[in-house]
């Protein structure tokens, strides 16, 4: 990773990279100083805020938020970042107001649309479970890491969008 991040400087793809490699390893001390530099690197990657929220610890969230929020504001990786955030406060109507907001500002999102279907599953009824596979099947997403890996198992070519969003909801960490 540090050799592709000499190649090809300023890549947010190669930095997150390597915080989960090492984070994966479990060196959490290393991955967060690779992510403190990926940040001075890349000040406004959403990218990168966005898995700073998460892999931060819970006291530390809320600051890394309005962090994020400031340095890019309309990015939906960060404002689904945030309505996680506001999932495990247990804050439902503010991660609900938030997960509309990020499927709103990038309907394209895949993974947004997973995360908000899963949230609405357990803490929604069937209308509103209903309204946000409706709109995600008018949307049609086609990127995120988890949508675009469900969307392009073998077995799954000749599903539905509906049957794409239960099974990328269903593979969400939070959530499950």
């Amino acid at each position: 990773m540090e050799k592709a991040r000499a190649a090809i400087p300023k890549t947010p793809e190669f930095w997150l990279e390597g915080c989960r490699i090492e984070l994966a390893a479990g060196f959490k001390a290393n991955s967060d100083t690779l992510l403190a530099k990926a940040l001075q690197d890349c000040p406004t990657s959403g990218l990168l805020w966005s898995n700073a929220i998460l892999m931060v610890d819970k006291p530390q969230r809320k600051t890394k938020s309005v962090d994020a929020l400031k340095k890019c504001e309309n990015n939906a990786l960060v404002m689904l970042s945030v309505a996680r955030f506001f999932l495990s406060e247990r804050k439902i109507a503010k991660a609900r107001t938030w997960f509309n907001r990020t499927v709103k500002l990038d309907p394209d999102l895949g993974d947004a649309w997973a995360a908000y279907y899963g949230f609405e599953m357990v803490h929604g009824d069937e209308d509103k479970q209903a309204s946000v596979a409706k709109h995600c099947g008018q949307a049609e997403p086609r990127h995120g890491d988890i949508w675009q890996a469900t969307n392009k198992r073998v077995e799954n070519w000749k599903k539905s969008n509906d049957e794409l969003l239960r099974l990328a909801s269903a593979q969400l960490p939070e959530l499950r």
